[in-house]
C-alpha cells in the first residue's frame, strides 16, 4: 500500500470519471495569535493498493503536534479500492476529507498521519507560524 498523493487543499472534489481536482494545495498557516480555528480545509488522498491486498482496508488518521501528541480525536474507517482497470494496473482509492473549524492550538509544525491498516503510509506537514514573520527579514 502506499499514497501515490498526500496534500491539503482549499478544496477538493472527485468527478464521475474519477479524476481528482484540487484547488489552492497548501501546507503553510501565517497565524496572527493561537490558538486558531481554521475554517476548512481538504486532505487529499490518491491511495494504491499492492498486488495481492484486500480491496477494502481500515484508514486512520490522526493530526498530531510538533511532539507527536494528537491534537484532535483520530478518523477511522473503512476505504474500498475500485475495480482493476485493466490487468497490471493497481487498484487505487482516492479519499477526500473535509475539516471544518479545526483548531491549531499553538504555531508549530503539526502533521496528519495516515495509516492504511497497521501500515503508515502518509506523513502531511502543516507549519503555523506568526503572522509577524512572514514579512521578516533575516
Amino acid at each position: 500500500m502506499q499514497a501515490r498523493l498526500a496534500v491539503l487543499a482549499d478544496a477538493a472534489n472527485l468527478t464521475p470519471e474519477g479524476k481528482l481536482n484540487i484547488l489552492g494545495e497548501f501546507n503553510l498557516i501565517w497565524a496572527a495569535s493561537v490558538p486558531l480555528t481554521w475554517s476548512r480545509m481538504f486532505l487529499v488522498l490518491k491511495l494504491e493498493s499492492d498486488p495481492g491486498e484486500a480491496s477494502e482496508q481500515r484508514i486512520k488518521i490522526r493530526l498530531i503536534d510538533s511532539d507527536a501528541k494528537p491534537v484532535s480525536e483520530n478518523l477511522e474507517g473503512q476505504i474500498r479500492f475500485g475495480p482493476r482497470f485493466r490487468p497490471g494496473v493497481p487498484l487505487c482509492a482516492p479519499v477526500i476529507l473535509e475539516f471544518r473549524n479545526a483548531v491549531l492550538p499553538r504555531h508549530g509544525t503539526y502533521e496528519f498521519e495516515v495509516a492504511v491498516g497497521s501500515q503508515v503510509v502518509a506523513r502531511i506537514p502543516l507549519h503555523v507560524f506568526p503572522a509577524e514573520q512572514q514579512h521578516a527579514g533575516p
